[in-house]
């Protein structure tokens, strides 16, 4: 057997169906066995395993029916045998590692095999079958340059990302790959490096940095604790669901944050990274969201490294929606695709074109959304022998079963993605079994942008920070951070100017307006309070708690007036007593930031503009959007700005400050922070 370094493409036949073949008397049927029982055998031709699945499942006398006959097609042999002997969220023995390895070598997967031996000494160095194996295929290279299987490989690695100048860098790596045939380029080892810096588990709502100066937005990321960078990582991309809000229908109901509740717990265990980008416009389909959800994929896979051959897209609900829709639009870059409680499948000849299977989920009971137009794909899919599940739960409701969830991971696990020689939609699509790291793509110009060129020194200086503000995104946040640090009271006017602009982007005065507070500089006070006469009423929070922070008295009159501007803000966008939940959330954070302010910087006038937005406002009855399934609880954030008054009124004191902060009490007792 030769092995080579290229990677490994297996041609499929026309029919990519992983169904098995089940004789049933003379005929027979594709399908899968869900179970025995007695004299009975239940067999499901949308092919999930869940026994509660009542359609397309049906029972026969077990006498009729035959031995189920699997696909013979190579990979499929293979992933199914996969994850029988190496089970998600088990680590592998090295008796089952070689029994892979011998598994593929009799399928003549001939790097596949390699893997798996040389992953079988990993765990057992002393382990007979395997050792025999490597000394035939010439695999002890492989073991000495592999970190894991070499202490002192794993040593110099450690020394080497700790070392600070890039030119020592570049020469250690000439060393590594003398001494030990370490094979990574400087460009794959400085994405690691930069890769290592980020952070681990679960973060929420965090900033798009590339391509950010033109597609604005957050994703909520989850990245196991044993994420290692030095080799290629699954990734699921997961779609919200929800839907339009706000007076103008430009708000979304929804967000990665809540997405990724789903998700978390199966990476966790399963080993997955996984990311939920929350959507610009309502509904996925809207074309603003379309650069920045590749943007978001982009981004990803850049700061980890992601094995482009097992990159999969799911979404509940809206998500649903977006993943029929996202799936045949960018069906190659998806190992595999699963809507989930959502409609439209329209691309299913795209997806049979470029092999995408395809796990589609939905509640046969589903009062927010009709399972009719899963039901009219499924049957389609099956006609056309698609790869595909379709688990219709009778009792589910507009939920996600742990079932279907459960079962959700174990498809995507079974599943690699097919594509063409040049990764396009032209040719013929074949299975890649072998992992394609996102590190080895080349530098693009945008890359150099936002991040520095991996193996290039990035500046510092006041000029190149004050360009990456500009930037938006998270390169701002890291430029506001970075001119924080600085202190230089000459980028104050070129801050302030930022605010003055309408061309600006909020993000980008946002964290203007964050640098100014955080560098501590008297100058900052006058521009910033002039700026709360024109800013949107989403930067008001940041901007108050900007000069809370400078601790500069001047700003009371600028604040209290801005209590007023989200008065008339709150009466724009109110539908008589109702209200869209983006627009009370948005005016009542504005609320509480500026008397949190004023509060801290203000005296007993002040509390003459608080009690006109009481009455006007926090002492008036509404009917603010409310939704238990969407998590949208419009009590909170009104909580969070009556406490805020209370306690601003309270601290200003006099009698009219006694009176509101009572007023107030009384008014909101039992709310959610109210005392």
């Amino acid at each position: 057997m030769r092995i080579t370094n290229s990677l490994l493409a297996l041609v499929v036949a026309a029919a990519v169906v992983q169904a098995d073949e089940i004789p049933i008397g003379k005929k027979k049927v594709r399908g899968v066995i869900v179970k025995r029982e007695g004299d009975s055998t239940w067999i499901n031709t949308f092919n999930t395993r869940i026994p509660r699945v009542v359609n397309g499942t049906e029972r026969f006398p077990s006498a009729r029916v035959g031995e189920p006959v699997p696909p013979k097609e190579a990979h499929v042999v293979y992933l199914r045998a996969l994850h029988q002997k190496c089970p998600l969220g088990k680590r592998p023995t090295a008796d089952a590692e070689f029994a892979m390895g011998e598994l593929a070598e009799s399928l003549e997967l001939e790097s596949v095999a390699a893997r798996h031996y040389t992953a079988a000494l990993r765990v057992d160095p002393s382990h007979a079958g395997a050792t025999a194996k490597a000394d035939a295929l010439r695999l002890k290279p492989r073991l000495a340059a592999d970190p894991r299987s070499n202490p002192a490989l794993a040593k110099a690695l450690d020394a080497w990302f700790t070392t600070e100048s890039l030119s020592d860098r570049k020469q250690a790596l000439a060393t590594l790959a003398r001494d030990h045939g370490f094979a990574h380029d400087l460009r794959y080892m400085e994405r690691v490096r930069r890769s290592r810096q980020q952070p681990k588990g679960r973060h929420d709502d965090v900033a798009l940095t590339f391509r950010s100066k033109d597609n604005k937005g957050v994703y909520t990321i989850f990245v196991p604790k044993g994420y290692d960078p030095l080799r290629p990582w699954p990734l699921v991309v997961g779609l919200h669901g929800g839907g339009a809000d706000g007076r103008d229908g430009k708000d979304v109901v929804g967000s990665g944050r809540g997405a990724m509740n789903f998700y978390q717990s199966g990476a966790a265990r399963y080993g997955y990274i996984v990311v939920c980008p929350s959507a610009l416009r309502a509904p996925w389909a809207n074309r603003m969201n379309d650069p920045f959800l590749l943007a978001v994929l982009d981004e990803v896979c850049l700061l980890y490294n992601i094995d482009l051959n097992r990159i999969y897209l799911t979404g509940h609900s809206m998500g649903g929606y977006g993943t029929w829709h996202y799936g045949p639009r960018y069906a190659e870059r998806w190992a595999a695709i699963s809507p989930m409680a959502g409609g439209g499948h329209n691309g299913l000849g795209v997806l049979e074109k470029t092999k995408t299977p395809v796990y589609l989920y939905h509640g046969a009971d589903d009062q927010v959304v009709g399972c009719g137009d899963s039901r009219r794909a499924a049957d389609s899919m099956r006609a056309k022998e698609l790869d595909f599940v379709y688990a219709e739960i009778p009792d589910s409701g507009h939920g996600f079963p742990n079932d279907v969830c459960a079962e959700m991971w174990s498809f995507f696990a079974q599943r690699r993605l097919a594509a063409t020689p040049r990764r396009s939609r032209k040719g013929r699509f074949t299975v890649q079994l072998d992992p394609l790291s996102s590190f080895e793509q080349k530098v693009s110009r945008d890359e150099r942008l936002y991040f520095g060129a991996p193996g290039e020194d990035a500046s510092g200086d006041k000029k190149t920070l004050l360009a990456r503000i500009k930037l938006g995104g998270g390169a701002a946040s890291d430029a506001a951070d970075a001119l924080i640090e600085l202190k230089d009271k000459s980028t104050v006017s070129p801050l302030a100017g930022l605010l003055k602009s309408k061309k600006v982007a909020d993000d980008v005065k946002a964290q203007a307006i964050r640098a100014l507070g955080g560098m501590g500089i008297a100058g900052a006070v006058k521009p910033l309070g002039k700026s709360l006469r024109k800013l949107s009423v989403d930067l008001v929070p940041a901007a108050a708690d900007a000069l809370a922070a400078l601790g500069d008295r001047s700003a009371v009159s600028a604040l209290a007036k801005c209590l007023g501007r989200i008065d008339d803000e709150f009466e724009a966008r109110r539908l008589g007593k109702a209200m869209a939940f983006s627009d009370w959330k948005r005016c009542m954070d504005a609320y509480a930031a500026t008397a949190t302010a004023l509060g801290t910087l203000g005296d007993a006038s002040a509390v003459a503009a608080m009690r006109s937005s009481a009455d006007a406002v926090l002492l008036q009855d509404w009917k603010p959007r409310e939704s238990e399934r969407s998590g949208l609880d419009p009590k909170r954030p009104l909580g969070r700005a009556v406490a805020a008054m209370i306690a601003a009124s309270t601290k200003l004191g006099g009698d009219d400050g006694a009176a509101l902060a009572a007023n107030l009490r009384e008014k909101h007792r039992g709310s959610p922070g109210v005392k």
